[in-house]
């Protein structure tokens, strides 16, 4: 009888040691995805802050020069610079930054779009008029 009981309990101890490698790979799994999307949604932030301090840019060059810049470069070579070089390369934090101005350089468009495209994240454009908009995913 004892030899009975023993095995029993061996298998129902077996049985729940069993459950708890599944439970803990389900719980890393849970940590990596928050992980991602949390750098997924800091990534956008910033693109979107990066998107206002490049309008904000443009818009203190027009004030000074009258018309629009031809491109992100001119911000970042003028001096004072009005923009980090790394802008003006087009790419920061999982961004890349497309700016495009008016054929009478009277409106501007930037575009951010992700480097990676597999993560889902969202592309934002700001145009002359500041407004940031979403699309795409």
């Amino acid at each position: 009888m004892a030899k009975i009981f023993f095995v029993l309990n061996l298998i129902i101890i077996i049985g729940v040691f069993s459950i708890f490698p599944v439970r803990a790979e389900s719980a890393f799994d849970y940590m990596v995805d928050n992980l991602l999307q949390e750098k997924k949604e800091a990534q956008e932030s910033a693109a979107k802050a990066t998107l206002a301090t490049i309008a904000a840019a443009v818009e203190t060059y027009k004030t000074a020069n009258g018309e629009y810049p031809e491109s992100l470069e001119v911000l970042a070579r003028a001096k004072p610079p009005y923009i980090e070089p790394s802008i003006a390369r087009g790419e920061k934090q999982g961004y890349v930054f497309e700016y495009g101005v008016g054929v009478n350089r009277d409106k501007f468009s930037c575009v951010a779009r992700p480097v990676v495209e597999k993560f889902n994240m969202k592309k934002f454009m700001i145009d002359h008029e500041g407004n940031i908009r979403e699309f795409g995913n």
